[in-house]
């Protein structure tokens, strides 16, 4: 009986570790719903290290994940990211998570910054130290 709950504790405390580390990770998806190909032409990380990155252009019709950004020091994640669709066609998007808290990732918001002849709108998802997901935001770009 002993081992049985020495063996349960045991996986119980590995899950809980791995899951850790998901709640202090913000993934960023765009999805562009525009005619023409959306092209990445300034990111500014101010708060947040980059854990993965993705390609710099995202094709009519696809979503990709743009970014995955991993809280540092316990600190907030806050992404500013600027594309352009076609000429004169531009979009500055803030992507913000709060600290990972207890059981969850913290509060996740969307900003549109600035847009000249687009618009975007966007949906979370909430990640915790429970989930094997990581918070995440998905803009699209329309």
């Amino acid at each position: 009986m002993k081992k049985l709950i020495i063996a349960v504790l045991l996986i119980m405390v590995t899950q809980a570790h791995a899951s850790e580390w998901q709640c202090e990770i913000f993934r960023i998806n765009i999805k562009n719903d525009t005619p023409s190909t959306c092209y990445l032409i300034q990111r500014t990380i101010n708060s947040g290290k980059i854990y993965k990155r993705q390609p710099y252009k995202i094709k009519p019709g696809t979503t990709v994940t743009q970014f995955e950004v991993a809280e540092t020091h316990h600190q907030p994640v806050s992404v500013v990211l600027t594309y352009e669709c076609a000429d004169n066609h531009t979009l500055t998007l803030l992507s913000s998570k709060g600290r990972c808290y207890y059981q969850t990732s913290g509060k996740i918001e969307g900003i549109i910054v600035k847009a000249t002849n687009l618009n975007a709108v966007f949906s979370s998802k909430e990640g915790s130290y429970f989930s094997p997901q990581p918070a995440s935001i998905l803009w699209t770009i329309s």
